[in-house]
């Protein structure tokens, strides 16, 4: 039968769980710095969350290689609960549960165009950091509620910008949280001026032929 326990969980532990585990999907290295962000910021908490390493009946790591990696990469003793005797038969199945996505997580807490708000969030922790928008890097909860509170203004962004979309602009982009990201920095210089933006891209109102606006 199984068997769990919650364990200290040292970098050394985690390479010798490592090195001895069943075959595995390739590390996704996006998940493994998130777990290293949260960790800096003591919100890596295994032994909280109810997530497990799993030890199978022929004692090989086989879930749990993302936590031990980012172990490693930190350096520090962590607690998690380890589960042994898992089933071989089993490894197919194994974390093939969606998880939530941060627009639920968001709309759970009461957040409106809570899809949008995430997807800006991620824009926003991209242009800060330079980093190409298009491509993966999706964020932690966590690291989400840090872009909403370090970026205040992201929600009004978001309604604004759903606003004129609704009136004109292309609703996919419009949804998409690139126009949001515009709304946001461009309000950050002058509010009033990007309302006047947002109005005429949308319904072309008080344009003249010729204008920069009418080719976006």
């Amino acid at each position: 039968g199984l068997i769990a326990a919650f364990e200290s969980v040292s970098p050394q532990r985690a390479e010798d769980l490592l090195r001895n585990q069943a075959k595995n999907r390739p590390i996704n290295k996006n998940k493994i710095e998130r777990m290293e962000d949260d960790a800096s910021k003591n919100r890596f908490l295994p032994h909280l969350t109810g997530d497990t390493i799993k030890i199978n009946e022929n004692g090989k790591l086989c879930d749990g290689q993302g936590r031990c990696t980012a172990i490693i990469k930190t350096g520090r003793v962590f607690t998690c609960l380890i589960v042994y005797g898992v089933p071989v038969r089993v490894m197919p199945i194994l974390d093939t549960g969606e998880k939530r996505s941060a627009g639920q997580n968001l709309h759970l807490d009461g957040y409106k165009n809570a899809a949008t708000l995430a997807a800006l969030a991620v824009r926003i922790n991209k242009y800060v950091k330079g980093t190409p928008f298009t491509g993966g890097n999706s964020l932690t909860p966590e690291q989400t509620y840090d872009v909403l509170r370090a970026n205040p203004g992201l929600e009004t962004s978001v309604e604004r910008s759903d606003y004129w979309g609704r009136r004109g602009l292309q609703e996919v982009f419009a949804r998409s949280g690139l126009t949001a990201l515009f709304y946001h920095l461009f309000a950050a210089k002058d509010p009033a001026k990007t309302e006047k933006f947002f109005e005429q891209w949308a319904t072309g109102t008080g344009l003249t032929q010729g204008s920069p606006v009418l080719a976006l």
